[in-house]
C-alpha cells in the first residue's frame, strides 16, 4: 500500500484523513523547520526526525512521497520479473480488504482482464499469456483479489489509483536493494551482521542441503559476516538450551558454529550486533525468551526478519523496542503456516 506524506501527517497526529486536515498538517509541519516526516521499517508508523540524521542514514529513514504522482509522469522503467512481486503488486493495486481513509483508493467492481491489462506494462511474465491464462496463473500464485465473491463476472475491490501504480512497481523492484544498502550502512556505523539459521527436528533427508541454502541466501540477501546454523531444534526451544549435544556444523560450508557458538560470540562481542534470520520461526515462537535474550546480550542492537521471498518485507526490532515493551514481540508467536526458508 502506498501511503502519501499528507495520510502519513493523519496518522501521526491521530486525526481523520481530510483534505483539509492534510493541509492543516502540513502547515504544521513546516513550522517545523528542522524535522522531517519518515519511517523505519513500514510506513504506517511515521515518525518525525531532525532533517541531519535523515540526511546522514538514508536507508534507515525513508521519505513518503509528497502527493501521488501524476500519469503524465508515470513511467515503466522497471519490470516485476518474478512471481512474488508479481503477487505482490497486485494485492496492493487491487486491495481485497477495506482501505479507509485513503484518497490513494477507489472502491470498483472489476474484472480479471481489468487487472491483466493493468499489470501487462510492468513485467514481461505475460507476454505469452491470454486473460485465460492470466486466470490460471492467479489460481495457481493465489493472489488475495481471488478469494473475493463474484457478481456477473466482477470483484469489488479497492482499486490504486493508476497515477499511483509506476511507484508502487519500482518499491517493489526496489525493496532487495535498498535493504542491502541499509545493511552497508549499519556496517559502516561498527555493525557486525550475524545470520543464524535452524532446521526441526524430523525424518529430512535433504536437511544439510537446506541448511546449507538457508546460509547462502542470508550471505547474499544481507550480507552477513558470519553465520550460526542449529541443525536439529524446534522454533519453541529456548536459545540457552539449543545444540547443547549436537556440536557438528563442519558439514555446512561458510559457517562458524552452532547456537551455542553464536551465544558466545555475541557474549563476548565488543561490536554492535545486528542479527538476521529468515522468517520469524527461523529464530524462535518463544516470546520470553527472546526478551530475556536480548536483555541478557547487551551487545545485541537489531534483529531483523528477513521475508523477502514470501512478502518483500523485512521488519527490524530494535534493541530498546523490544526491551521497552515485550509486546512487539508477539509477532514470534504468531506461526500463521509453515514457510519453507530453505527455498527462501
Amino acid at each position: 500500500m502506498n501511503i502519501t506524506e499528507g495520510q502519513a501527517l493523519c496518522m501521526l497526529f491521530s486525526m481523520e484523513c481530510t483534505e483539509e486536515n492534510i493541509s492543516l498538517l502540513t502547515k504544521k509541519l513546516e513550522s517545523y523547520e528542522e524535522l522531517l516526516l519518515c519511517y523505519e521499517t513500514h510506513p504506517l508508523n511515521p515518525v518525525l526526525v531532525t532533517k541531519s540524521r535523515v540526511f546522514s542514514l538514508p536507508y534507515t529513514f525513508k521519505r513518503y512521497m509528497i502527493e501521488s504522482p501524476t500519469a503524465n509522469h508515470a513511467t515503466n522503467e522497471v519490470k516485476l520479473s518474478s512471481g512474488m512481486h508479481v503477487v505482490q503488486f497486485i494485492n496492493a493495486a487491487f486491495c481485497a480488504n477495506e482501505v479507509p481513509n485513503n484518497p490513494a483508493y477507489t472502491q470498483e467492481d472489476i474484472t480479471s482482464k481489468d487487472i491483466f491489462t493493468s499489470i501487462l506494462p510492468y513485467t514481461d511474465i505475460f507476454d505469452e499469456k491470454t486473460v485465460l491464462g492470466f486466470s490460471q496463473w492467479c489460481v495457481k500464485n493465489k493472489p488475495e483479489f481471488i478469494t473475493l465473491p463474484v457478481t456477473r463476472k466482477r470483484k469489488q475491490c479497492q482499486c490504486q489509483n493508476p497515477a499511483a501504480i509506476p511507484n508502487l512497481a519500482k518499491n517493489i523492484v526496489m525493496f532487495l536493494p535498498n535493504h542491502q544498502n541499509y545493511i552497508k550502512q549499519l556496517k559502516e556505523e561498527g555493525y557486525q551482521i550475524v545470520g543464524y539459521a535452524r532446521k526441526s527436528p524430523g525424518e529430512q533427508p535433504n536437511r544439510l542441503a537446506n541448511l546449507t541454502a538457508m546460509v547462502n541466501k542470508l550471505k547474499e540477501r544481507s550480507l552477513v559476516n558470519k553465520c550460526f546454523i542449529s541443525r536439529v531444534s524446534n522454533a519453541s526451544d529456548e536459545l540457552g538450551e539449543r545444540d547443547q549435544r549436537d556440536t557438528s556444523t563442519s558439514n555446512i560450508p561458510g559457517t562458524h558454529g552452532n547456537t551455542q557458538d553464536m551465544i558466545g560470540h555475541i557474549a563476548s562481542s565488543n561490536k554492535k550486533i545486528c542479527l538476521v534470520v529468515i522468517d520469524y520461526a527461523g529464530f524462535s515462537t518463544n516470546q520470553q525468551n527472546i526478551y530475556d535474550f536480548v536483555h541478557n546480550h547487551k551487545t545485541l542492537e537489531k534483529i531483523i526478519i528477513d521475508q523477502i521471498p514470501y512478502y518483500n518485507q523485512t521488519t527490524c526490532f530494535t534493541r530498546s523496542q523490544m526491551l521497552d515493551d515485550i509486546s512487539v514481540l508477539s509477532v514470534f508467536e504468531c506461526r500463521m503456516k509453515t514457510l519453507q526458508r530453505s527455498k527462501a
